[in-house]
């Protein structure tokens, strides 16, 4: 049986998403006390599984990434609250893997590290 849930604390929305016996299902949206949105998710049988954004409080997106299985997949990239990218970074596995980028407002590489299996190995 699978139905749609919205959290309402008082006038306004706090979460809309779908349980399915009892375990978050499909795509959730969650906004903070002012209505912004803060974070978009998808869950497969309880677990987060697909695409994950987050929003700063003045709407910029802060993070987005990948999910698989409920465990952290692929490309991540981190945004400051101004809009400018600040991170990207990998993950296999839920564990840190490859290449990790932190970059300055300008855009340039200020460092980076290579992690094998969740340990980094290197400085860049």
């Amino acid at each position: 049986m699978a139905f749609i849930l919205n959290g309402i604390t008082t006038a306004t929305k706090k979460y809309e998403g779908r349980y399915n016996n009892r375990k978050k299902e499909g795509f959730w949206t969650r906004w903070d006390e002012n209505g912004n949105k803060k974070s978009e998710v998808q869950w497969k049988s309880g677990k987060l599984d697909g695409a994950v954004t987050h929003w700063h409080i003045n709407g910029n997106k802060e993070s987005e990434g990948h999910y698989t299985n409920g465990k952290k997949e692929g490309l991540w990239t981190r945004w400051d609250k101004n809009g400018n990218k600040e991170l990207e970074y990998h993950y296999k596995n839920g564990r840190k893997e490859g290449l990790w980028t932190r970059l300055d407002t300008d855009g340039n590489k200020k460092s980076a590290y290579h992690y094998k299996n969740g340990k980094r190995l290197k400085t860049f």
